[in-house]
């Protein structure tokens, strides 16, 4: 966010109003990568220098998906597609592609400027081609609706696509029913939540798009959800594409799909229960709050767990008694420092030490993920361990205190690692390239239980295989750490995750996918079997068991969230299914178990090939003449890996050109151009009239590779102001004027973030000005008097900016925002010294109730004192705009947040399902001065004061407010001031 904020602001920053404050939250960017390109035949994969293996992986996945694509959609790209890799989520939410800051729970992105696409690898290869896969599958259809031509890209049908079909099709052709989705949609059934199609947003537009189209394709076959796009394509409608495809509308389909699911969860309904019926409930979540709370562990003697909530929002940790001696407490709240960035989503974990007095947690933050120790008592740090890893995952911490296991993340490999607390060093225990994940010890400490993605024996032909990577699944092991053997506990084809030893080291507890439904099991070494303990419909996580097994603790997902739950005595009375003896796993290749060297199949570039038309027998839609085959393979030959070098194209182009024979020749110019990183802008501004002197012209480039961003501008405006009755003389004569200003100088910007939340920002600027008047009469029309005024200014200005709001539908939510600065301008002409602050401040009473403050100060001192702006939309409503000007201010704005309409169904004169429309009740105080005097004289100079109410509501693409405000002075609800804008609440 800050990074686009500077492109749009470097030249336009104005000092003098103090609206014209920006804030946003920081990308502090990764130190020293390069990048390199692996050429492939459809592909040019971007990633970091030397790690090849990223690019071979990433070509065999996305060529594969290609052809399988190529199949699918019966169409080839006409274009090479850009595949830019970052080898952690952590590098992946610094990159410059695009300027919004990225959350933990992004897993890519494409983004169709260039049609790049942009995914992040965290050691999971069956995610990551989940992934690849699916953002290709955007790219196909954005060809296949577009044609993917750079002129249509604000303007072609794909924009209209339903949001429920646009992001449904690539989970269809990816996850396919995965048991994972699965549960999503299985807990909309039983809690009869699921959104009509038209109207369903967010994650759950994935979930609830990706099982209709499973619905239709059960139903219609494969090829009909291709040829439902195709329709859509001609008919700009989904009812009537689903009309032609189908023959039904999307209503009637809708009903048939509900139907069908209540049939297909019946057995699943009768066979397991909700988990507050079994199980003590110890949180209970809100949909409208909060959703999550997992991951609980016990303290060592068991009277104490600690857990992750978003009850606050952002992801905390919270302690509770399981006596019940005090409320849950929040010991660390993420999100508002640089300590605490944030947790890693479902990828974290809460370790005691055996005191019990603290406990080991990994935390995001500017410098990469840290390993924190803290107090239980109340979160104040004890220690912070600063290890060189892309990134971090679940860690534990060893019986005697002295060791922490933990997954680390480099190298494109997650292994385990032990850092030793006493000597300060690390030691690797795995080191391949199968995922490892949720490490936990044994009591005595010679044992590691944990899951991975590693084979026992199981070897498949992946050519049966639409996805490379499908055949991934987590199993539970055991590494011994005598002889540094890896024993297979669970060798089955689905997911078994989270899990621990109990204390007596005889079980092992875990969660697992058995069945599509996810349910805490146990295995027991002495039995050589495994039994299920829970039964809950929605699925159960993240099990933990105390010291004396007497409680288990374990995270369920039921109503659109996760809650916390104890079962008592969990195995008593349990059913042991017998499995095979413990196996110990051989050293298995995984180059050669996915047959990753196929990669060397695509160093053939593409042949160009000819169009022609596709089975779809519309009008205008074409395919190639051929498709392609797979080519063949060639030991000898493999894809060209080169170095980056920067090479700009276009963003966004817009001109116009006009002649006329009175004032010659005008252009107008937009054009920004970027390099496939993002850490190279350049920005074209023109509106060129008559001669280069009389021309606007701005040339701004902008190098933010680095964690300091560089900005350097060359600019040229003209300004003309005409003035009617300019001035009467003392014979009554009228006379106009006319005044001319330009400027043309240098710009040059340094910006430095501290962290996420804070940073500095340095602008400096030279430019000679020359204004001129022109006076003639307004009778006779000549020229009466000429003035000219020339000077070279220099100004400097320097900001502070703090930024650690959290962002609702309309505005910010909670946190806090501060801009505070200076400008010193030094001329003989334009002599002065600007200081203001902007300090804003947002408290949530909950999700849906806010108050927002805002406090705007400043001053302007020196020969050339500039002038402040007060009133209208800006800073004080029920007045005009501009209304007041001072070389002093000092306003202050109060906002009551609250749901305005939450849902309204209309049926006519037009069927529409309004939601969301936010209300506000507000005012504004403020004053303008020239001298303290005036200040101090409120009988005279009076604060002015504003109030008034609106309402907001987002339509996606931009915010729409209507504002209503009286002056205090006017009679109690007059006529208003209305106000409308597209802007966010402030």
């Amino acid at each position: 966010m800050k990074k686009i904020i500077l492109l749009i602001i470097f030249l336009i920053f104005s000092t003098a109003a103090l609206h014209s404050t920006y804030f946003g939250k920081n990308k502090t960017s990764i130190p020293d990568m390069e990048w390199s390109i692996m050429r492939t035949t459809h592909f040019d994969v971007y990633f970091e220098t030397g790690l090849e293996i990223v690019a071979q992986i990433t070509t065999v996945v996305v060529e594969n998906a290609y052809y399988r694509f190529q199949r699918l959609f019966e169409a080839s790209l006409p274009k090479k597609i850009p595949i830019l890799i970052y080898n952690s989520h952590n590098e992946f939410e610094e990159t410059n592609t695009i300027f919004q800051i990225i959350d933990e729970g992004v897993g890519g992105f494409t983004e169709f400027i260039k049609n790049r696409v942009v995914v992040p690898f965290d050691g999971d290869y069956k995610t990551f081609e989940s992934t690849l896969v699916h953002e290709l599958c955007h790219v196909y259809m954005y060809y296949t609706m577009q044609g993917g031509s750079f002129s249509n890209f604000a303007t072609g049908i794909f924009y209209s696509l339903p949001f429920w079909f646009s992001e449904g099709l690539p989970e269809w052709a990816t996850q396919h029913g995965s048991a994972e989705n699965e549960m999503y949609i299985r807990d909309l059934v039983i809690n009869d939540k699921l959104v009509p199609l038209e109207y369903v947003d967010g994650y759950y537009a994935y979930r609830e798009g990706e099982s209709f189209l499973l619905f239709l394709e059960e139903f219609f076959g494969k090829n009909s959800i291709i040829e439902l796009l195709y329709n859509f394509k001609i008919y700009k409608s989904v009812d009537e594409a689903a009309k032609k495809t189908f023959g039904f509308s999307i209503n009637s389909l809708e009903k048939q799909w509900h139907y069908y699911l209540l049939k297909k969860y019946s057995d699943q309904i009768d066979k397991n229960v909700l988990p507050d019926s079994k199980y003590q409930q110890l949180t209970k979540h809100n949909p409208e709050e909060s959703n999550a709370n997992w991951d609980p562990v016990f303290s060592p003697d068991g009277t104490q767990i600690l857990y992750y909530t978003n009850k606050t929002y952002t992801l905390s940790i919270y302690k509770r008694s399981t006596l019940g001696l005090y409320k849950p407490k929040k010991i660390i709240e993420s999100g508002y420092s640089d300590k605490y960035e944030g947790f890693h989503y479902l990828k974290s974990s809460l370790s005691y030490f055996p005191n019990g007095e603290k406990f080991a947690f990994v935390s995001k933050t500017s410098r990469g993920d840290e390993i924190v120790i803290a107090r239980v008592q109340d979160g104040k740090e004890i220690d912070r361990l600063k290890l060189d890893f892309n990134s971090i995952f679940e860690l534990d911490v060893s019986p005697d205190g002295t060791k922490i296991v933990f997954v680390g993340l480099n190298d494109a490999q997650d292994d385990l690692y032990i850092y030793n607390l006493k000597t300060k060093s690390v030691s690797r225990l795995t080191d391949d390239y199968f995922d490892d994940r949720y490490p936990r010890w044994s009591k005595d400490g010679s044992q590691i239980v944990f899951s991975s993605q590693r084979f026992v024996d199981r070897i498949f032909e992946r050519e049966n295989e639409e996805l490379i990577f499908s055949n991934l699944f987590y199993n539970i092991f055991i590494y011994d750490l005598h002889d540094d053997s890896i024993i297979a506990i669970t060798n089955s084809n689905f997911n078994h995750q989270y899990p621990s030893m109990t204390e007596d080291q005889e079980k092992i507890v875990f969660s697992a996918f058995q069945n599509s439904v996810s349910n805490i099991f146990v295995y027991d070494f002495e039995e050589n079997g495994v039994a299920q303990i829970t039964n809950t419909i929605g699925g159960s996580f993240s099990p933990n068991v105390n010291h004396d097994n007497t409680e288990m603790v374990f995270s369920s997902f039921y109503n659109l969230g996760w809650d916390l739950y104890l079962y008592s005595n969990p195995f008593d009375s349990l059913a042991y299914t017998p499995k095979i003896e413990p196996t110990r796993v051989s050293e298995q290749t995984f180059e050669k178990v996915f047959h990753l060297s196929e990669f060397k199949r695509f160093y053939r570039l593409r042949d160009k090939l000819q169009s022609n038309n596709s089975r779809f027998s519309y009008p205008y839609f074409s395919m190639k003449d051929t498709l392609e085959s797979k080519p063949d393979f060639k030991e000898d030959k493999e894809p060209e890996v080169e170095e980056y070098k920067v090479t700009f194209s276009p963003d966004f182009l817009f001109g116009g050109l006009a002649y006329t024979t009175g004032y010659g020749l005008s252009a107008q110019m937009y054009i920004s151009l970027s390099d496939i990183l993002g850490n190279n802008h350049i920005d074209i501004m023109s509106d060129v009239n008559k001669s280069i002197s009389e021309s606007n012209i701005i040339i701004n480039y902008y190098y933010i590779k680095h964690r300091m961003d560089y900005g350097l501008g060359l600019f040229n405006l003209i300004d003309d102001y005409y003035y009617l009755n300019y001035w009467i003389d003392s014979h009554g004569i009228i006379y106009d004027g006319l005044k001319k200003e330009r400027s043309a100088g240098i710009n040059t910007l340094l910006s430095y973030p501290l962290d996420k939340y804070n940073r500095f920002d340095l602008y400096n600027t030279g430019y000679y000005n020359k204004v001129e008047w022109f006076l003639w009469d307004q009778g006779e029309w000549h020229l009466l008097d000429q003035y000219t005024r020339e000077s070279w200014i220099y100004s400097l200005s320097l900001f502070y900016t703090h930024d650690t709001a959290l962002w609702g539908i309309t505005g910010p939510i909670k946190g806090s925002r501060m801009q505070t600065g200076f400008e010193k301008s030094f001329g003989s002409k334009n002599d002065f010294l600007n200081i203001y602050t902007d300090l804003r401040k947002y408290l949530a009473i909950n999700r849906k109730y806010q108050l927002a403050g805002m406090l705007q100060a400043g001053f302007s001192t020196g020969i050339d004192k500039q002038d402040f702006i007060m009133g209208g939309y800006y800073n004080l409503r029920g007045y005009l705009d501009e209304e007041f000007l001072g070389h002093n201010i000092a306003v202050a704005s109060l906002e009551f947040r609250y749901p305005f309409i939450e849902e309204l169904k209309i049926g006519f004169p037009l069927p529409l399902w309004i939601r969301s429309i936010r209300g506000a009740i507000f005012t504004d105080v403020g004053k303008v001065w020239d001298d303290f005097n005036e200040f101090k004289d409120s009988a005279n100079h009076p604060f002015k004061m504003g109030y008034g109410m609106g309402t907001r509501m987002n339509l996606g693409y931009f915010i729409v407010k209507f504002d209503w405000a009286w002056r205090s002075t006017d009679k109690f609800l007059g006529k208003p001031s209305f106000y409308f804008s597209l802007n966010a609440e402030f």
